[in-house]
């Protein structure tokens, strides 16, 4: 089993920005990335197991990130990582 884990920072970053799941569907959808409000929320909450580089390339732009900021790498003894949740 691999000690590398990926950090999913969505949540931090979407309250950077002062945008909730609603906005974030709303700037997603006039990318042509459809999501629910639903499903953003799940995303804002929940870290997924798999998420298309679509929507990932959709939240760097609507969050005016990069893919580092969005993901982070790190170990799974790291005490940095998960600290976003």
């Amino acid at each position: 089993m691999s000690n590398t884990v990926i950090e999913w920072r969505l949540r931090s970053l979407a309250r950077s920005k002062g945008m909730g799941p609603t906005e974030l569907s709303v700037r997603l959808r006039s990318l042509g990335v459809g999501r629910s409000v639903p499903q953003m929320s799940r995303l804002l909450n929940y870290p997924p197991e798999m998420v298309s580089l679509r929507l990932v390339g959709g939240l760097c732009d609507v969050l005016d990130c990069g893919l580092q900021e969005l993901l982070r790498p790190g170990w799974a003894n790291d005490p940095e990582v998960g600290a976003d949740q």
